[in-house]
């Protein structure tokens, strides 16, 4: 480079430093604050912090988002670019993640990683899959132990996270899986020069994380040297995880995430079986494939017109969430027979051979038929179109698991009373500290009402008033996992455990409750566009549950009336109805709705056939 040269670039770059300012709201670099930091996106994009930030993390439209993106078929790659802190930048569409921010000052990223756990909500906290309280306990752990023995730890059963400051990383409950005993020369793919010794994989530390608490979101990866999953007679093999866990905001579930398991290429996985078969002599000996030429990325295409896009490693390959292996018969033709949930006797094969010497198959964009015997005409004639190599795959090749709450939530290990589990904290984090509601005939306040028998589902809790200003305390809590699938505030953030009612008043001759809930007042942000709702809460006389009221919004949408859209009962009140039962005189429900009434019957069956089990989930 010249001297001119030098100068023309150098004079260039001080102009671009003098013109900086924030595409969003146009603020100048040099003249807001210097509290106020700039960044710049993987694109190249240079915003302030705080617009891009809020850019991120606003909620996003699902069908909009979807068709700006182009990707209205592919239902984990769409996830996976709107995922928790992951938007578009709003120059160029590209993908931008929080963490992969740069400061234009020290070139250092925003949010760094590896940052002291110790300062983190979680630290020194363990999670698991636990039930959801939607069925008999027995039955939903008899679930989770089908599920941990079918699905297993790739689909996030049977795993363990633990945020110990000192070493967090993830634990296998079982022995279902594989890994190298020496992760010697493991280089930053994962891969590994010594791919034998392989051993039960029991704990694996997270090689880098980040944490952001406005989102109370974790995001880790961990390089594995080699790793195969031995669960069901699969056969796959992975170098490496990503995780992301996205809190409720009192840590206490996991509320969504995923686990993003990538495939070793064909050529590593095969070495991987082969070193490891030569040096095993124990039942954990791998069945060695030598010919795998369908290895790769396919685009798989129906008659209806639905298509997906699986990846195929040592003629292995999963597809809504199903796995098949595909075999060759003596004349080299594949075959591959399907669940028998989508028909009994199903078989999937080709006419096509594919010989020993033919180690690719089809080249990329090419095509490959098969037939079935189904007795759907729409999925009798398929056809593969080839989108990469077994090369292509380890660079390609992710398989995505959702983490969010369905039977089973991702929750933290509570110590038990009397020892065990977690120690230290407040006295939250014992199970012993928490009690279920109680009952209280004659006032309102210490009583608990919920909808569908679901303590933490948008329930209210009625405290009382404060000792100190007299001020007469309640709120609403969304405590519990299955609030997960709600969508957050309208700034990102996860909504609160337990949003305050404010302007709170009670008139104990009417039986009736006014109180509103501020979100912008108190969070500063909206929720679904709501800046405030106002209630008004009446009671029945017994206070067994809620007999009429309002819920007004603030955005011209219809009231949501009580008894009709929000049918709320005591949370304790089977013990008193079990009394009024046995004294033959019933509950006094003519002031309830039908729909009230619906699930008072409800709790007066299960408590005729002297049930065990409460129907009211207290999330405890």
């Amino acid at each position: 480079m010249t001297i001119s040269e030098s100068s023309s670039t150098a004079e260039h770059k001080e102009k671009q430093e003098e013109d900086l300012a924030c595409p969003i709201c146009l603020s100048d670099a040099h003249e807001v604050s210097d509290a106020v930091v700039f960044c710049q996106s993987p694109c190249g994009h240079i915003f302030c912090v705080p617009c891009l930030e809020h850019f991120l993390l606003k909620p996003k439209l699902d069908d909009d988002y979807r068709q700006s993106q182009g990707m209205m078929d592919n239902e984990d790659d769409y996830y996976y670019r709107r995922r928790p802190n992951t938007g578009s930048c709003p120059l160029c569409r590209q993908t931008v993640n929080l963490f992969d921010l740069i400061n234009i000052k020290d070139r250092l990223p925003i949010y760094s990683k590896n940052s002291s756990i110790k300062t983190w909500p979680i630290c020194d906290k363990k999670y698991s899959k636990q039930p959801i309280r939607l069925s008999l306990p027995s039955t939903e752990e008899e679930l989770l132990n089908r599920l941990t023995e079918k699905e297993g730890a790739i689909s996030g059963y049977g795993l363990e996270f633990d945020f110990s400051s000192s070493n967090p990383g993830i634990r296998l409950l079982s022995d279902e899986m594989l890994v190298t005993a020496s992760s010697e020369a493991t280089n930053d793919r994962g891969s590994s020069s010594n791919q034998n010794n392989m051993k039960p994989l029991e704990f694996q530390p997270w090689n880098n994380f980040h944490f952001f608490a406005k989102t109370m979101t974790f995001q880790g990866n961990i390089h594995f040297p080699s790793f195969v999953t031995r669960l069901s007679g699969r056969d796959y093999r992975y170098d490496q995880l990503e995780c992301l866990l996205q809190f409720s905001e009192n840590g206490h579930f996991v509320r969504d995430g995923y686990l993003r398991w990538k495939l070793q290429s064909t050529a590593a996985a095969k070495a991987a079986s082969k070193d490891h078969q030569s040096s095993s002599s124990s039942t954990t000996t791998l069945e060695e494939e030598e010919h795998f030429p369908l290895d790769g990325t396919w685009q798989v295409m129906w008659t209806s017109g639905q298509s997906i896009k699986i990846h195929v490693q040592r003629h292995c390959f999963d597809c809504f969430q199903e796995w098949y292996k595909i075999e060759l018969d003596e004349n080299h033709r594949p075959r591959f027979p399907w669940p028998s949930e989508y028909g009994q006797g199903v078989v999937q094969t080709s006419n096509q051979s594919l010989p020993p010497g033919d180690q690719q198959g089809p080249a990329v964009g090419e095509t490959f038929e098969w037939k079935t015997n189904s007795d759907m005409p729409a999925y009798r004639t398929i056809v593969w179109k080839r989108m990469g190599t077994a090369a292509d795959l380890s660079d390609d090749a992710w398989k995505l698991i959702r983490l969010q709450p369905d039977h089973f939530v991702f929750k933290r290990i509570l110590a038990a009373a009397g020892g065990g589990g977690e120690s230290g904290g407040d006295d939250n984090d014992s199970a012993s500290a928490l009690t279920r509601p109680t009952y209280h005939s004659d006032r309102l306040w210490g009583n608990t009402f919920c909808q569908a028998f679901c303590v933490g589902l948008a329930s209210y809790h009625f405290v009382g008033p404060n000792s100190e200003t007299g001020a007469l305390e309640a709120y609403i809590s969304y405590e519990h996992p299955r609030t997960s699938s709600w969508p957050p505030l309208d700034n990102g953030s996860a909504v609160p455990s337990r949003v305050p009612f404010r302007n709170t008043s009670y008139d104990s001759e009417t039986r009736t409750f006014r109180g509103d809930i501020c979100w912008m007042e108190v969070y500063g942000t909206r929720w679904q566009g709501e800046a405030k709702w106002s209630y008004e809460i009446r009671f029945d006389p017994l206070f067994f549950f809620v007999e009429g009221g309002t819920c007004r919004m603030t955005v011209g949408r219809p009231d949501h009336q009580f008894g009709v859209d929000l049918v709320y009962v005591n949370a304790a009140i089977e013990d008193p109805l079990r009394v009024s039962m046995r004294n033959d005189d019933g509950p006094n429900c003519e002031s309830a709705s039908r729909e009230t009434k619906t699930m008072i019957s409800h709790l007066m069956m299960n408590l005729l056939q002297n049930a065990e089990s409460s129907l009211f989930d207290f999330n405890l």
